[in-house]
Order: structure tokens, then sequence, then C-alpha cells
């Protein structure tokens, strides 16, 4: 659920510069694992950035969010933290279609992520059917 509602969030910066698709996925989920959620913004385009705050101010505590990083570390702690989280910093994704300047990537028993590319590197943008 908490990679669920983490996808279905969002972030933005460049630490995903030269990175393909499926690299840009195990790192989302080794962020998630260490409940990175710097990172994880870094890893998002700046619309999902916008709905993890979004969402963050909807969990109880997140009234007065204002960053993506604030949004998503309260959405990991709400959602099991580090330790229930940690399994997923093994985690591995296939490269399920790549097409121009998108691209949808997907970890065993979970929602694809959905990526774009933006400038050199890529960044989720959304998970599951719907690119929430």
């Amino acid at each position: 659920m908490a990679v669920s509602m983490l996808a279905i969030c969002g972030c933005g910066s460049s630490s995903s510069s030269g990175q393909s698709p499926t690299q840009v996925g195990d790192a989302w989920y080794q962020a998630t694992a260490a409940s990175d959620g710097a990172k994880l913004c870094a890893l998002s385009t700046s619309e999902r950035q916008a709905r993890f705050v979004e969402i963050g101010k909807r969990l109880p505590g997140g009234k007065n969010l204002r960053t993506c990083t604030e949004a998503v570390n309260l959405t990991l702690k709400h959602f099991g933290g580090g330790e229930r989280l940690g399994k997923l910093a093994k985690v591995h994704v296939k490269l399920v279609k790549q097409s121009g300047n998108t691209a949808e990537v997907q970890a065993p028993k979970a929602p694809p992520l959905k990526l774009e590319k933006s400038g050199s590197g890529w960044r989720v943008s959304g998970a599951g059917s719907g690119g929430q």
C-alpha cells in the first residue's frame, strides 16, 4: 500500500540524469526502503511533487506541509516506515514498455511505475494504469 501511495503521489530534481528507466525504478524502490523522501522527490516529476504535497496534507499531521520531502517523509511514516518498507531494498524492476519520452517499469506484485523523460533524465510520474 505504501509503495502504491508513494507512486501515486510523486516528486522532481535531478538525480536520475543519464539513468535508464529501470535504473530509476530500482532507485525509487531503494529510496522507499530507506525512507528517503528527498531521493524519492528527486526521482519524480514536478507534477508528482505537487501530488505528494496534496496527499500529504490529507494525512494526520500534514495540514501545514510545504515541501515534497516533508510530504513523502510523512507518507512513509504513516504507511509503516522503514521497518515495513525495508524489504523493498532488493526489488528490481523490469521494463514493461518504452516509447519516446515515456516508459513503464514494474516490480513483482506492484503496480507499474510510469516514467517521463525530462531533459537528460527519467523521472517517475505516477503508478498504476491511471498514471496517478
